[in-house]
C-alpha cells in the first residue's frame, strides 16, 4: 500500500513530527542536529521489518502511518509492550495486537534456579551455554504480517563504504564498491545463462518455425533490411555496455566490413529472415532492463568523474580506467566517488521497484556540484523505479532549487533561513 503521511508523538519524550509525503514520490526532511531525522527513518524501517524489539528501544509514545486508502497503522509504546492497531473505514477493519517486550518465562526461571542449585558454575555466561532456555518468538497475526509486507522498506545508511562480503568465505569487511562489482558480475552471468538457454530452445525450434511462418508474420524485404539494421544496432549497444561478447550471435563477422542496407533479400528467404529476426530480438530482450540501468549508471558516474571512467566488463564487473589507460582499483577511488557509485547502484540494482526508500545524508563526501545533481539523477531513476523516497539531509545543495519537496522538522524557521541563504 502507498504511504501518504507519517507521524510520531513524544519522540525523545518531547518532540512531535508530522510528515506529509510529496506527490512526486520524493520527500526531503531537514532540521537541526538532534531533532530526530535519522531516528525517524530508523523507526519507519523497524516498524515495517517486523522488529518490535528494535522499535521498543526508541523513545516515543505513538507512531502513525497513513495510507492512500485512508487506513491507518497506529503503533503505541507501553512500558511492557509495543501495540499495533490498524483502522480502515473503507474495508471496515479494526485490528489490534500487543507484542510483549518484557516477558519472564517461568519454566526458564526454574531451569536457572535448578542449575545454580546443582552446579558449581557461577558465571552467568557459562550457565547459559549449558542449559537450553526456550526461544519462543511471539508470532505476528496474519493481518499484521500482510500489512507490513505490503510496504517494502529499504534503508540506505550513512555507513555505506564498507560491508560484510557475501562472496568471500571469511565474511570479512570489504569495500562496498568491490562487493557491488562482484554482484554485477553475478547479475550479468544470470542473464547470459538465461540468454544461452533461450537461444538453445529457439535454435532447436527454428526449422519448424520457418516452415510454419504465416503470411501475417512474414516481413517484406524492405522491412527485413530495416529490422536487420536495428537488430545490429541493438546488439552493438549491449556489446558496448560490456554485457554481450562481440561474437555472440553476430549478424555478420565483426571483423568484416559490410553494410546491411545493401543486403538483397530473396522472396524465398523472407520466412527464414522473419523468424530469425523475431527470435534474435527475443533473445536480446533478456538484457533490456539490465542495459537500461547500466546506461544510467555509466552516464551518471562518468559525467562526474575527472580523468577516469567507469567501464563494465562481463567477468570483472566495474573496471575503472584513468585517462592514460591505467586500470584503477576501487581503493584508488575517493570516498566521494565511492559514495556516488554505491548510491546509484543501490537505487538502480538492489531495490525493487515500488519500494519505500529511506536515504540518510546522501551528501556525504560529495562535492557541491555533485550534491546539486543528486536530485536530478534521483528523479530520472525514479521514472523507471517508481519509489517512494524519503531523504534526511543537512545540505541545502541536495535540496538545491526543490524546496517544494521539503519538510522542516521542529522549530525550523532559523534552519530554513540558513538553508535559503546565499552560497
Amino acid at each position: 500500500m502507498k504511504i501518504n503521511q507519517i507521524s510520531v508523538k513524544n519522540l525523545f519524550d518531547t518532540i512531535d513530527h508530522d510528515i506529509v509525503l510529496n506527490d512526486e514520490g520524493i520527500s526531503i526532511i531537514h532540521g537541526v542536529n538532534g531533532i530526530g531525522k535519522t531516528t525517524f527513518l530508523k523507526m519507519i524501517y523497524s516498524c515495517f521489518n517486523d522488529n518490535p524489539e528494535k522499535l521498543k528501544n526508541f523513545i516515543f509514545k505513538e507512531f502513525n502511518v497513513h495510507f492512500e486508502d485512508n487506513s491507518v497503522l497506529n503503533v503505541l509504546k507501553n512500558d511492557d509492550s509495543i501495540e499495533y492497531n490498524f483502522y480502515s473505514k473503507t474495508k471496515k477493519l479494526n485490528h489490534s495486537f500487543k507484542f510483549l517486550t518484557a516477558k519472564t518465562n517461568i519454566d526458564d526461571l526454574k531451569k536457572l534456579i535448578g542449575y545454580f542449585e546443582n552446579s558449581k558454575d557461577t558465571n552467568l555466561a557459562d550457565v547459559l551455554k549449558n542449559i537450553n532456555l526456550s526461544e519462543k518468538k511471539e508470532e505476528f497475526p496474519e493481518w499484521l504480517k500482510e500489512l507490513l509486507n505490503s510496504c517494502k522498506i529499504y534503508f540506505i545508511h550513512t555507513n555505506r563504504l564498507n560491508k560484510i562480503s557475501e562472496y568471500e568465505k571469511t565474511k570479512s569487511l570489504d569495500l562496498t564498491v568491490l562487493e557491488y562489482s562482484k554482484d554485477l558480475v553475478k547479475k550479468i552471468e544470470e542473464r547470459l545463462k538465461k540468454y544461452g538457454n533461450l537461444s538453445e530452445q529457439l535454435n532447436k525450434n527454428f526449422p519448424i518455425n520457418v516452415i510454419r511462418c504465416s503470411i501475417e508474420n512474414r516481413l517484406s524485404s524492405e522491412k527485413i533490411t530495416e529490422e536487420l539494421v536495428n537488430l545490429d544496432k541493438r546488439r552493438e549497444k549491449f556489446v558496448n555496455l560490456g554485457i554481450l561478447d562481440p561474437n555472440d550471435d553476430a549478424i555478420i563477422d565483426p571483423d568484416e566490413e559490410f553494410d546491411l542496407n545493401n543486403l538483397k533479400i530473396d522472396e524465398s528467404d523472407r520466412d527464414l529472415f522473419s523468424v530469425y529476426l523475431r527470435d534474435a530480438n527475443k533473445k536480446l530482450d533478456v538484457f533490456e532492463d539490465l542495459s537500461v540501468k547500466l546506461e544510467l549508471l555509466k552516464r551518471m558516474v562518468n559525467s562526474k568523474f575527472i580523468d577516469k571512467e567507469l567501464v563494465i566488463d562481463q567477468k570483472e564487473g566495474f573496471v575503472f580506467k584513468s585517462s592514460n589507460g591505467k586500470i584503477l582499483t576501487p581503493s584508488n577511488l575517493s570516498s566521494g566517488e565511492q559514495h556516488e557509485i554505491i548510491l546509484l547502484y543501490e537505487l538502480l540494482f538492489n531495490i525493487n521497484a515500488n519500494s519505500v526508500v529511506l536515504i540518510d545524508e546522501p551528501e556525504l563526501s560529495l562535492h557541491v556540484s555533485w550534491q546539486q545533481q543528486f536530485l536530478r539523477d534521483l528523479i530520472e531513476i525514479n521514472a523507471i523505479k517508481n519509489f517512494e523516497i524519503i531523504i534526511a539531509t543537512h545540505s541545502p545543495q541536495i535540496i538545491h532549487n526543490r524546496w517544494d519537496l521539503t519538510v522542516g522538522l521542529g522549530d525550523d524557521e532559523e534552519d530554513e533561513e540558513y538553508f535559503e541563504g546565499d552560497f
